[in-house]
């Protein structure tokens, strides 16, 4: 998409490439007018395809998932703290018992 929109871009800048002249204002002015018609179709069309392939909401699903996913990481690093913890307490309850057998 973005190769045939570059090109369609370009059609005005090949046809001027083509006066024989020389440079002129006019033809200036002329590919000024062409490149900023085309910048507004390009973000015309740029909207419609973004509509069209629901682009929106693909990003905002994508964002849920990775609040949900950081959720998910934060509760696992929660969870582990408390294994370590556990696991503390579990080897001072063995070395207590080694100690007093």
């Amino acid at each position: 998409m973005k190769k045939i929109l570059s090109f369609i871009a370009m059609i005005p800048l090949f046809a001027q490439a083509q006066d024989t002249e020389g440079f002129r204002t006019g033809s200036f002015i002329g590919v000024l007018l062409a490149t900023g018609f085309m910048i507004l179709l390009f973000l015309a069309l740029r909207q419609l395809v973004l509509w069209y392939w629901k682009i929106d909401k693909i990003v905002a699903y994508q964002e849920q998932n990775i609040t949900a996913l950081q959720a998910i990481y934060d509760a696992q690093e929660a969870l582990l703290k408390v294994a370590r913890a556990q696991q503390e307490i579990l080897k001072e309850i063995s070395d207590n018992l080694k100690q007093g057998s």
